[in-house]
């Protein structure tokens, strides 16, 4: 759920002390500096900024009450200061993370769009700017990606599949190979046949349970656990070897909250196998 315009006011004021407290402490710094080499002018400050920037607020949802995964909150660590460090490449050198602007934004995109970056890349990428001006009290600053862009096409990401990227299709013999790998291993086995009869994830075949996904018609499943970002799905059963395979399962993991995991594994261990 969305944040209520009490809550976003209320991170927005926390945000701009939070911005204060670390302009002071530069201020502070570069006083220091001055005194101890004779009035030289003090070095660049941004990194600290940033990364006292992050340390505070890198973890907030940009548009929810709750915080971010460690993988996400990487990925922003990771593209801010790469987008400082190319801004100074470029021949930017801003003094502070504050400074950072309307001609900066341009000047990343543009670039960003000469090296070819996919347009996965370049949404991530101004997801995270568009986030980190909220921080900084810039909200809106960020304009829409295909205005940076001389071919707005290079933004657009594309959901249908070029060519067909399915194991049958790459002419992998699937049902001898699982055979194989279910002699050696039976749960592993049964999480590759998941994957090839309902097109499930790996983290989701190892965390499936199939008693508890089935749904109440046996006409569905439940894909709830493992999902990529935490997305609940429903799959229809439409053929009789995806139920055989559905009860296939259900033998194997005996207890009714069983998942197709080994059970003498962790779920990390299980996902490693």
């Amino acid at each position: 759920m969305s944040m209520t315009e009490q809550e976003a006011s209320s991170r927005r004021r926390y945000y701009q002390k939070v911005c204060q407290e670390i302009q002071q402490e530069s201020e502070a710094l570069a006083i220091e500096y001055s005194k101890r080499h004779r009035g030289k002018a003090p070095r660049n400050d941004w990194k600290r900024e940033l990364s006292r920037l992050i340390d505070l607020v890198g973890r907030h949802h940009a548009t929810r009450m709750k915080d971010v995964s460690l993988r996400t909150l990487a990925s922003r660590r990771e593209t801010l200061f790469l987008a400082f460090e190319e801004l100074r490449e470029a021949g930017f050198k801003p003094q502070s993370i504050f400074s950072f602007g309307s001609k900066h934004a341009e000047a990343l995109f543009s670039r960003w769009e000469e090296k070819g970056l996919s347009a996965a890349t370049l949404q991530t990428r101004h997801t995270i700017l568009s986030t980190f001006c909220g921080w900084i009290g810039k909200n809106g600053l960020i304009r829409p990606l295909p205005h940076y862009l001389k071919n707005p096409q290079n933004g657009k990401r594309t959901y249908v599949a070029q060519h067909d990227k399915s194991w049958s299709a790459q002419n992998v013999m699937t049902d001898e190979l699982i055979a194989r790998i279910t002699e050696y291993d039976r749960y592993v086995g049964m999480q590759l046949k998941l994957i090839q009869a309902f097109g499930l994830r790996r983290k989701e075949a190892v965390c499936f349970r199939p008693h508890i996904c089935l749904e109440a018609d046996g006409q569905h499943i439940q894909v709830y656990q493992g999902t990529k970002g935490g997305r609940f799905r429903v799959i229809p059963i439409q053929t009789e070897s995806q139920r055989a395979i559905l009860q296939e399962a259900q033998a194997l993991c005996r207890r009714h909250h069983d998942h197709v995991g080994d059970p003498n594994n962790t779920l990390e261990q299980n996902i490693r196998r």
